[in-house]
């Protein structure tokens, strides 16, 4: 018996410590993911009636055959009908010029799209600015076919509202990228939302108890800003530890909640259907089981 109980304590022990090293290696790994795909991503801004900048919110951008996207939330873009939209280029507030597709607002009100995605075609003229600004997504850094469940770690990328300040003496502003990561909520916070796993990406969020790059306690900037930013998948730990590693865009994120504390994100499956349907010529889209009713 003292024997048996040894060996049992023994093995436990081994594989804590094998647990403990292999959450190790997957920290590193999820921190180095989230610098690599933080500048995936630009800040929307617009300006008020003084031409004084604010942040409106955080796009992706996008490579597909050449051509170069800014997808993000609708109601980010919504924006746009009262302001100018200028994001960063080269260091300096630039206005952005293409064309623009939503997804259709149910009975003319945001808030009953659930969906919530917007897909932006940078004009010509301004792609080499931004691909020395940026970093763009490609069809190879997407994953359409992800399901959320246990043990996978997603993150949410953008740029806090409440982390944009103002340059003292000028009408530019300051962005910083934060990112967020966590498990995918429960099956029942769905069902509160009225969602499903098969369109969205709900992930817990509290932002009073995060940790920081380096496992310190902090809480985390308001989510407001981070709406039109990227859902990442970073690392499945449902697979051998070999395998693990994903770091695919999956989703664009479309809000948070403080009842029930999550953010949630639209699959990107949706993106990809409205540019099939709006930019034809995009060749070599992958297929998805999105049906997009309006755009």
């Amino acid at each position: 018996m003292q024997i048996a109980l040894t060996a049992w304590f023994a093995g436990y022990t081994q594989m804590k410590n094998e647990l403990y090293k292999r959450l190790q290696i997957v920290k590193t790994r999820i921190n180095q993911s989230l610098q690599a795909r933080k500048n995936c991503h630009c800040p929307i801004i617009g300006a008020d009636e003084k031409s004084k900048p604010y942040l409106v919110g955080t796009g992706v951008v996008l490579d597909i055959d050449s051509k170069l996207f800014i997808v993000s939330a609708a109601h980010v873009f919504d924006e746009n009908d009262i302001t100018t939209i200028y994001t960063f280029l080269d260091g300096e507030q630039q206005i952005i010029e293409g064309e623009v597709h939503v997804t259709t607002k149910p009975e003319n009100d945001r808030n009953k799209d659930k969906l919530d995605v917007a897909v932006f075609k940078v004009c010509d003229n301004l792609i080499p600015k931004f691909r020395t600004s940026y970093t763009p997504v490609t069809i190879e850094d997407i994953e359409v076919n992800d399901i959320p469940e246990g043990k996978k770690y997603y993150a949410f990328i953008g740029h806090p509202a409440n982390k944009t300040k103002p340059k003292y003496g000028t009408t530019k502003i300051k962005s910083e990228v934060f990112s967020y990561f966590g498990t995918v909520a429960y099956s029942n916070t769905y069902e509160q939302l009225s969602i499903f796993p098969y369109s969205h990406i709900v992930v817990g969020f509290d932002p009073k108890k995060c940790l920081d790059e380096n496992g310190t306690r902090c809480t985390f900037p308001k989510a407001k800003g981070m709406s039109g930013g990227g859902v990442w998948l970073l690392e499945d730990l449902n697979k051998h530890s070999s395998q693990s590693h994903v770091n695919k865009l999956v989703g664009i994120g479309i809000e948070n909640h403080r009842k029930p504390k999550v953010m949630v994100g639209t699959r990107i499956g949706a993106v990809i259907e409205v540019i099939k349907r709006k930019f034809p010529d995009c060749m070599n889209l992958p297929e998805t089981n999105f049906e997009i009713n309006g755009v």
